[in-house]
């Protein structure tokens, strides 16, 4: 069990929504579904090369109460910063807690 304590950020859980545009294209935009009190903490970098660019990675786990709507593919906002939720897991699958593997979104721009 986890002291609530801990989960001190206010996290919205939010979903992409695509709505078509006048040329055929479509306009991306990202609605809260949900709003959960959550622990973060780093869990690990890695650097590699792409487009002969030296880039990194930071993955980081998010820890919050049970919810049913979170999925891979959304994202998580914390104030300015963004997270790509890339894998939803059960916390000792009492449905309580849910761990989440999240990747911070470079370049996000509010």
């Amino acid at each position: 069990m986890i002291q609530p304590g801990k989960l001190k950020h206010r996290l919205l859980i939010q979903n992409p929504e695509k709505t078509a545009d006048a040329m055929g294209g479509y306009t991306e935009t990202w609605n809260t579904e949900a709003i959960r009190q959550g622990a973060i903490w780093n869990y690990k970098g890695k650097e590699k090369v792409v487009d002969g660019k030296l880039t990194e990675e930071t993955i980081w786990n998010v820890r919050i109460r049970y919810c049913d709507e979170v999925k891979s593919g959304m994202r998580l906002k914390l104030k300015n910063t963004a997270f790509e939720i890339l894998s939803v897991a059960p916390f000792e699958f009492r449905r309580e807690y849910q761990d989440l593997s999240c990747r911070l979104l470079d370049g996000y721009q509010e």
